[in-house]
């Protein structure tokens, strides 16, 4: 099954903006969630796809900080925190 042009172009689009955002260093906080948050948070790295990404979130005087160091090795590439 062939993939249509415009489908490729726009695949190849997608990846290259990932890749070019997962190399910009976030040196600035976004603010996404705050510690008044009555959910239980945790993290999720590439590491349960073999990845080598490691992140972590701290609790702040109200707010979490989630930070961390993203790899592309062994095909991994994400590190993210999710409520449960």
């Amino acid at each position: 099954m062939a993939i249509s042009d415009r489908t490729y172009r726009m695949v190849r689009f997608l990846l290259t903006t990932c890749l070019t955002l997962a190399t910009v260093d976030a040196t600035e906080p976004i603010a996404l969630i705050d510690g008044r948050s009555p959910q239980p948070w945790r993290i999720v790295n590439d590491g349960v796809m073999g990845g080598q990404s490691q992140s972590r979130l701290s609790l702040r005087e109200d707010y979490y900080q989630f930070k961390g160091y993203l790899s592309l090795a062994n095909n991994g590439g994400f590190a993210s925190v999710r409520s449960q």
